[in-house]
C-alpha cells in the first residue's frame, strides 16, 4: 500500500492538472429544473443537515393537506434543496411522483439483509447535487413507475400549483404521410406524451442526474466464453473463468451459434467452473474450430453473461408494444463525475428505434409503394423542431445515457460492469463524451446495443459483450426499408435501428477486447446524418495525442468521418450477419494515414464478414474470418465508391457461395468503385472457399505475394500540385497530388473516391486563410519561414501510412511563400519557444495504463528505450527503437507504475493493470 502511494504521489507531481470547462449560466438555469418540477409545487421539503428519509423530523411540508403523509409517500413531490442530505432508509412500494435533488441522496446497503426499494416516476439531480449508492451487499432497487396524474385521487396531497402545473392527457397529433389529416393519437394512460404543458422533450418519467453520481454495487465475473459445447436439453455449463461472485438464483444469458436464439436461465448451483441450470437448454450452442493465416487452429465458443446485479433501476411498465410510452429512461449529463459500477439497468428506454424519430419537423411523402421523407422542410441547420403536441418519438431516451459530459470537461466518467437488459431503441449511449465502457454486458436491444451517438466520442470501450436475442417490434407509422432507412438515416440521423452490437457515428474511441454475439451487425462505423446539426466534430489535439501526430495541421475540429480509427483490436464477433461493417466517409476521403483492425476474430458471420462501402483508408490484418456454413455468406462486401481497402495476413474460411463482391448488384456486370481504386491482398489465404477468389474483382484486387520492407516515397504531380502561396494576392492555399510509393506498389494520393462534386479525391488542399493562421501554424510547428536562393519556404509534413504494415510515415514538402508575409527567420522574428514535439522529437503511448500486456508507442527522434522501476531505479528492459510505431511486450511485468525513458532524456510514465 505504501508502495501504492508513492506511486501516486509520484503522478500527482508530474501529470499536468486538465483545465476545467464552465458551464455557461444559460445552461445552469436549465440544469436546475426549475421551470419542469418548481419547487413551489412541493409536498415535502427536506431539511438542512442530515437525515434519515424515515425520519418525520427531515421533512418540511409547505403545503400539507389532511391526505399529506409525514413521510414522503403516494404521489408526494419531494424537493431535497441544497445544504440538505437525505439517506434514503426504506424498502417501500409507496409511489413518489417526482425528487428533485439538489443537494445530497445517499443510498447504502452493507449487509445480506439489507434491502432498500425506492417507486418513483421522475427522479431529478440537478447541477452541483450528490447521488451517491453503494450495495456491498444485499439490493437496492429503483423503480420507475409512471404515475397517473389525470386520475384525480393521486394527487390529493397536491397544492393547487402543483394541481394546475402537473397536466397530461394532452392531445397528440400524429405524423402521417403527406396530405392526410393529422389524427389525433390514442391516449397512452400515464405515459409521457400528453404532459408537454409542462414536459415539452418528454424528460420525466426517468432517473437523470446533471450532478455527481456514484453507483458502486458488488463486483462479479461479468461475462466468460464456455469451454465446451453446449448441447440441446443440456442442464449445465462449462465456462473458461472461475465464475467469481455468481451465486445461484443469478440469471444468465448464452449466446446462439446457428440455429434457435439466445437463452436465459436460471443458475441452480455452482461448482468449480461448472455451472448447473434450473432450466433445459432448448437449442444447440456449438463452437468452431478456426486456422489463421499461420496454420494455428483454435476452438472459439460461446459467450455467457451474468445478468444479475445487486443494485436495480428497471422500469415498472416493461411491455414494448402497448405500454412503451410508461417506460422509465437513464441520462448522465453535463458533468465530469460519474461513476457507475456493477449495476443493472433493466427494461427501460422509450426511444423506438421500430419507428421513425419524430422531434424535428418533416412529413413523409408515398411514392407508389414506397415511403419518403419530404426535404423542403430543410433548413441550414437541418430540420427545424417539432412541435411538442407532435412527438411521439424523442430521441435521447435510452437504457443508460452518457449525455455530453465534454460540455464540461475533457475528464473521463466510467461505465464498468453494468448490465443493460431489455430496450426497444438504444442500449449504453455514449455521446460526446469521454468515457470509459469495460465489462459491460448488453442484451436484448432493438436497436443499436452499445452506440457512440454524435461522433465526438473519446474514451474506450474494452471487455464488453453484446447479445442479441429477438425483441418484439413496437408500434411504428410505416414500414422502414429502402430508400426511407437511407433517408432517416441521412436526414434525421436516424440509425442503427437493426439489432446492431457495438455501432458508432465517430471513430475516436478505442475498441479492444469485445464481443459481439448473435446480434445483426456486430461492428458498425456510420458516417452518414450530418444534414441534421446533431453530428459533432472532434477535437484535433485528442487524434493529435492518439495517433503521436498531427495529420489535420490547420484544423481545430475535424469531421467524423476523417479521421482514422483510433484503435481496433482483438474484437470478436460471434454469429452475426456481418462481421464488420463501415459506411459513408468518401466526402471526407483526402487523407493517407490508415484506419486499422487487427486481430478481429469474427466466426459464423451470415451475411458479410467485411462490408466495406462508400470509403477509404483501411487496413485489415492479422485477423480470421468464417462464414456459417449453408449461410450463403460473401467474404468481402466492398459495394461502391471504395479505394484503398487493403487486407495481410488474413484467414477467410467457408465462404464457398461468394469471396469478394465489388459490384453495386448481385450480378456481378461491373464494378461499383472508381475503374483505378484498389484492393491489396498480402499473404491471404482463402480455406473451404470458392477457387479463384478474386475472378470477378475486375482488376481492382492487387495481390502481394513477396514485398521487402521499405519506406514511403511520394511523386510529385506537376499538373495538379501546387506548393506555392502568395499572401499579397490572398493566396494561401496548397495542393498536395501525386504518386504514393509504398510497399504494395505505387497508387494515387490520396484516393479514387468521389468528392461531393463526383470528383475524384486524388489530391488534398490546405488553405492556410490568413497571415495570423500562416503564423500560427509556423509557431506550432517551431518554425520560421527560411531564405535560400532568392525564395522563402517553410517545411510542410504530410503523413501517410503503408498499405501492407500500417507504418505511417511523415513526408516533408517545401512550401514556397512569394512577398514578404509571414514570419521570416532572415528578419530575425522570434519564433515562439513553444515548440512541439511533432516538429522535433515525440514519444506518445497508447494506451496508458496497460491493460493487455503490450506497451504501444508512437515515437519520433529516438534510438532506444529503457522500462525502469521508479522505487529501485532499477532497469528491467532496454528496447532497441527501430520504427515510427512499435508494440513492446510487458506482459512479465507485475501490475504497478514505471518510468519509460528514451536516449534524448525523454521520460513518460506508464501504468501496467
Amino acid at each position: 500500500m505504501l508502495q501504492w502511494k508513492r506511486y501516486l504521489l509520484i503522478l500527482a507531481l508530474v501529470v499536468p492538472l486538465t483545465s476545467q470547462g464552465q458551464l455557461p449560466d444559460a445552461l445552469k438555469q436549465q440544469l436546475t429544473f426549475d421551470a419542469m418540477l418548481p419547487n413551489n409545487t412541493a409536498t415535502h421539503v427536506a431539511k438542512e443537515g442530515t437525515h434519515n428519509w424515515s425520519d418525520p423530523n427531515a421533512w418540511e411540508r409547505p403545503s400539507a393537506t389532511s391526505s399529506t403523509s409525514a413521510v414522503p409517500g403516494f404521489g408526494a413531490i419531494v424537493v431535497i434543496p441544497k445544504n440538505s442530505t437525505i439517506t434514503y432508509d426504506m424498502n417501500s412500494l409507496e409511489h413518489i411522483f417526482v425528487i428533485k435533488n439538489q443537494g445530497k441522496m445517499i443510498f447504502k446497503a452493507n449487509r445480506a439483509s439489507d434491502q432498500l426499494k425506492l417507486v418513483v416516476d421522475t427522479y431529478i439531480n440537478t447541477i452541483d447535487s450528490e447521488f451517491d449508492m453503494t450495495a456491498r451487499d444485499g439490493q437496492i432497487e429503483v423503480v420507475l413507475k409512471a404515475f397517473d396524474i389525470k386520475k384525480g385521487a393521486n394527487t390529493l396531497t397536491w397544492n393547487n400549483i402543483a394541481k394546475g402545473h402537473y397536466t397530461d392527457g394532452k392531445k397528440i397529433k400524429a405524423h402521417t404521410i403527406q396530405g392526410e389529416p393529422k389524427v389525433n393519437f390514442a391516449n397512452d394512460k400515464a405515459g409521457v406524451l400528453g404532459r408537454y404543458e409542462w414536459d415539452p422533450r418528454q424528460v420525466s418519467l426517468s432517473l437523470m442526474s446533471a450532478g455527481k453520481v456514484r453507483i458502486i454495487g458488488k463486483d462479479k465475473l461479468d461475462f466468460s466464453e464456455c469451454a465446451a459445447n453446449m448441447l440441446k436439453n443440456a442442464t449445465t455449463i462449462q465456462l473458461k473463468e472461475t465464475p467469481q461472485g455468481w451465486k445461484a438464483g443469478d440469471k444468465i444469458v448464452i449466446s446462439k451459434t446457428a440455429e434457435g436464439g439466445s437463452e436465459v436461465f436460471t443458475i441452480a448451483n455452482i461448482s468449480g467452473n461448472t455451472i448447473a441450470i434450473q432450466e433445459k437448454a432448448r437449442f444447440d450452442h456449438i463452437g468452431v474450430e478456426l486456422t489463421n493465416h499461420q496454420n494455428q487452429k483454435r476452438n472459439y465458443y460461446p459467450y455467457v453473461g451474468n445478468l444479475t446485479r445487486n443494485i436495480i433501476i428497471r422500469s415498472y411498465h416493461t411491455d414494448i408494444v402497448n405500454d412503451i410510452t410508461q417506460r422509465g429512461h437513464v441520462m448522465w449529463m453535463f458533468n465530469d463525475q460519474f461513476n457507475i459500477r456493477h449495476a443493472s439497468f433493466k427494461d427501460l428506454g422509450r426511444t423506438n428505434k421500430s419507428d421513425l424519430l419524430d422531434d424535428y419537423k418533416y412529413e413523409i411523402i408515398k411514392d407508389g409503394n414506397r415511403f419518403i421523407i419530404d426535404e423542403t422542410t430543410l433548413n441550414n441547420t437541418g430540420m427545424p423542431n417539432a412541435a411538442p403536441n407532435e412527438i411521439q418519438n424523442q430521441r435521447g431516451r435510452y437504457g443508460f445515457h452518457f449525455h455530453k459530459t465534454l460540455t464540461k470537461s475533457k475528464k473521463q466518467v466510467f461505465a464498468i460492469g453494468n448490465v443493460v437488459w431489455g430496450s426497444p431503441g438504444w442500449g449504453m449511449v455514449h455521446h460526446d463524451t469521454n468515457a470509459d465502457f469495460t465489462d459491460n454486458v448488453v442484451f436484448g436491444v432493438k436497436g443499436g446495443a452499445m452506440v457512440a451517438e454524435s461522433g465526438s466520442e473519446l474514451g474506450i470501450w474494452q471487455h464488453n459483450l453484446v447479445v442479441g436475442s429477438r425483441v418484439p417490434d413496437a408500434p411504428s407509422r410505416v414500414k422502414i426499408e429502402s430508400p426511407l432507412r437511407r433517408v432517416a438515416r441521412e436526414i434525421l440521423d436516424d440509425d442503427f435501428r437493426g439489432n446492431a452490437g457495438f455501432a458508432l457515428q465517430g471513430r475516436a474511441v478505442r475498441m479492444l477486447d469485445n464481443v459481439a454475439a448473435g446480434v445483426g451487425v456486430a461492428y458498425h462505423y456510420q458516417g452518414t446524418g450530418e444534414r441534421m446539426g446533431i453530428a459533432d466534430k472532434v477535437a484535433t489535439q485528442e487524434v493529435v495525442d492518439a495517433l503521436g501526430f498531427d495529420a489535420f495541421p490547420l484544423e481545430e475540429k475535424i469531421e467524423r468521418t476523417a479521421i482514422p480509427l483510433i484503435q481496433f483490436k482483438g474484437n470478436i464477433a460471434a454469429t452475426c450477419s456481418d462481421g464488420f461493417k463501415s459506411q459513408g466517409r468518401t466526402r471526407d476521403s483526402y487523407n493517407r494515414v490508415l484506419s486499422i483492425v487487427e486481430d478481429h476474430i469474427a466466426w459464423n458471420c451470415k451475411r458479410f464478414s467485411i462490408y466495406i462501402s462508400s470509403n477509404f483508408g483501411y487496413l485489415l490484418r492479422n485477423s480470421v474470418f468464417h462464414g456459417l456454413p449453408g449461410a450463403e455468406a460473401t467474404g468481402i462486401l466492398t459495394q461502391n465508391d471504395n479505394d484503398n481497402i487493403n487486407f495481410a495476413n488474413i484467414a477467410f474460411d467457408g465462404f464457398t457461395f461468394r469471396t469478394l463482391n465489388v459490384s453495386t448488384n448481385e450480378a456481378q456486370t461491373n464494378t461499383g468503385n472508381h475503374p483505378d481504386a484498389e484492393l491489396v491482398f498480402s499473404n491471404v489465404k482463402w480455406l473451404n472457399s470458392a477457387a479463384k477468389p478474386y475472378s470477378k474483382s475486375f482488376g481492382q484486387a492487387k495481390v502481394v505475394k513477396n514485398f521487402t520492407p521499405g519506406n514511403i516515397s511520394f511523386a510529385h504531380n506537376d499538373a495538379l500540385i501546387d506548393l506555392v502561396i502568395d499572401p499579397s494576392q490572398n493566396d494561401f492555399e496548397v495542393t498536395i497530388a501525386g504518386d504514393v510509393t509504398d510497399n504494395a506498389g505505387t497508387h494515387v494520393f490520396a484516393q479514387y473516391t468521389p468528392t461531393s462534386n463526383k470528383g475524384v479525391n486524388n489530391r488534398r488542399v490546405y488553405n492556410f486563410e490568413s497571415i495570423q493562421k500562416l503564423n500560427a501554424y509556423l509557431n506550432k510547428t517551431g518554425q520560421c519561414i527560411k531564405s535560400e536562393a532568392g525564395k522563402r519556404f517553410f517545411e510542410f509534413t504530410e503523413h501517410i501510412s503503408d498499405r501492407i504494415t500500417g507504418e505511417t510515415q511523415g513526408i516533408k514538402f517545401s512550401i514556397e511563400v512569394k512577398g514578404s508575409g509571414g514570419k521570416s527567420c532572415s528578419n530575425n522574428t522570434r519564433v515562439s519557444q513553444q515548440v512541439s514535439e511533432e516538429a522535433t522529437t515525440f514519444l506518445k503511448i497508447i494506451p496508458n495504463p496497460v491493460s493487455d500486456g503490450t506497451l504501444r508507442i508512437t515515437q519520433k527522434g529516438h534510438k532506444t528505450l529503457t522500462i525502469i522501476n521508479p522505487v529501485q531505479l532499477k532497469i528491467l528492459k532496454t528496447i532497441e527503437i527501430t520504427h515510427h510505431q512499435m508494440s513492446i511486450d510487458v506482459s512479465d511485468l507485475p501490475a504497478g507504475v514505471y518510468l519509460l525513458k528514451s536516449d534524448t532524456d525523454s521520460i513518460r510514465f506508464v501504468i501496467k493493470k
